[in-house]
């Protein structure tokens, strides 16, 4: 049985799985190429038709409050699967897209089940979700049970708040806000005492280096912040996800928590894996990486008839690593909002110029620090990290034990990911010839979505100074003239 699973909202997601197993989950704008955007495109149904799969079950679910937007969608969906030739005629469609149906909240626990296992707590903190019955208001804090079952649900808006705050600096709409929280959390470490932020959303924000005054509003902003999520989290054996688990100082006020743990997937970019789980009961087996995009076609590797296309290896790729930036592009795509190593962007960190080589391309905010990946074994001598354990996703920030400039933090703390052989053996190697640590950043334009084919990578190196790519899987290096 194939069963097709999507999600139609911001960051807006696909899986497929056959039977209980998982077979691809991947976001739309990986094929639109428009920052979390959820529509589809010719590409999208393309690659559908390349798996020569028939969907079973199809299932669909949304974050839309419009009644109009409901008959749209059944009926998209509908005729374009049946157009492309992916359905059949005993298909069954399901539709999650009413306030009694549409479970945001619990298929983002679901979620968090399928990429973490079982665990006594789900717990589930975003700008909002669906309209609860219990405060009359859409969700935003829910805690379910180990049988799913809804122990608590607050409509306090933490997330909400935390977008129009980004709003506000950015001088950005919520629509484009919600997405940059990152960039709030960043310029947070650089205030130093709590000021008054009762008028926050009025005050004048900016981004200004000598602005000391919105550096300590955010400051505390985020301090209260973090003060409110561990407030609404157990004390133990919890899942953690929805959007505000992306942000990693609130994160890191839970490592000594025991059995805690925090869903790589988190986003709405998650919602419709949850949704797969949600269906299955469950019974979705566990996922061990995020990834999970669609397998690389080399084919394509023709495009760059204009660069030179060299044989290498790890050792070689270290070496140009040592001046320049090399785009590593290998395996299944990464999918979350985090470069893990198969669409990444690299250079060692203990080149003086680092930043500014990696920034020629990235082009990233002054305050905006970047982070290191790290072979596992190697984390303890370079940060305070206990030995057993391991950040694969960058959900944390650990203090360094050694003076890291290039990927740290203002407070001398970093983002770590740390890589072993068996999570990604090409990385891994990689890391080994480079001296255990390199600086790591998605692979992408500021503001633009993660390279995922051949074509989006050539659009960029065609676009920018960026002189190498190393693809690992057919141990191919490509080299501006």
């Amino acid at each position: 049985m194939y069963i097709f699973s999507a999600h139609i909202g911001h960051d807006g997601a696909f899986s497929i799985a056959k039977d209980n197993e998982l077979l691809v989950h991947c976001q739309f704008d990986r094929f639109n190429r428009q920052k979390g955007q959820e529509t589809t495109c010719s590409n999208f149904f393309y690659y559908l038709s390349s798996l020569n799969i028939k969907f079973d079950i199809v299932l669909i679910t949304d974050l839309n409050v419009r009644s109009q937007e409901h008959v749209f969608h059944k009926t998209f969906w509908t005729k374009f699967l049946k157009r492309f030739n992916l359905t059949k005629k005993e298909t069954e469609f399901k539709f999650y897209i009413n306030d009694k149906t549409r479970h945001h909240h619990l298929f983002h626990a679901y979620c968090s089940k399928a990429t973490l296992g079982n665990n006594k707590n789900y717990v589930i903190i975003d700008g909002a979700g669906s309209l609860v019955e219990e405060t009359n208001n859409l969700e935003s804090e829910s805690l379910y049970n180990d049988d799913f079952k809804r122990i608590k649900v607050t409509s306090d808006g933490l997330g909400h708040s935390y977008s129009h705050v980004t709003g506000n600096l950015l001088q950005e709409p919520y629509i484009f806000a919600f997405q940059q929280c990152g960039k709030t959390m960043a310029l947070s470490q650089y205030g130093n005492k709590k000021v008054d932020i009762d008028n926050i959303l009025k005050n004048k924000l900016t981004t200004l280096k000598n602005d000391k005054n919105t550096q300590n509003i955010l400051y505390t902003f985020q301090k209260t912040f973090e003060k409110k999520i561990k407030e609404k989290m157990p004390l133990e054996n919890v899942n953690y996800t929805g959007g505000c688990a992306q942000n990693i100082l609130a994160n890191s006020n839970f490592l000594n928590y025991k059995n805690f743990n925090i869903d790589p997937i988190c986003t709405d970019s998650g919602i419709s894996l949850g949704l797969l789980n949600f269906y299955l009961k469950g019974k979705l087996k566990k996922i061990n990486s995020v990834y999970l995009g669609p397998k690389p076609n080399y084919d394509y590797l023709y495009l760059f008839k204009e660069y030179k296309i060299l044989d290498s290896d790890e050792n070689k790729v270290s070496e140009i690593l040592k001046d320049n930036p090399v785009a590593l592009f290998q395996g299944r795509s990464e999918q979350g909002q985090r470069g893990l190593g198969n669409r990444s962007l690299l250079i060692n960190p203990d080149n003086k110029n680092a930043i500014k080589k990696i920034n020629a391309i990235k082009k990233r905010e002054w305050y905006r620090p970047f982070s290191p990946s790290i072979i596992e074994e190697e984390a303890s001598n370079y940060f305070n990290i206990d030995k057993n354990f391991s950040s694969p996703y960058m959900l944390y920030t650990f203090k360094n034990k050694i003076p890291l400039p290039n990927v740290s933090a203002i407070d001398g703390s970093s983002r770590i990911q740390t890589v072993n052989k068996k999570q990604n053996k090409n990385y891994y190697d990689l890391l080994k010839a480079s001296g255990s640590i390199l600086l790591n950043t998605s692979l992408n334009f500021p503001g633009h979505v993660i390279v995922e084919t051949l074509i989006d990578l050539k659009y960029m190196m065609d676009n920018s100074c960026l002189k190498y790519a190393w693809l690992p899987d057919i141990k191919k290096l490509i080299e501006k003239k």
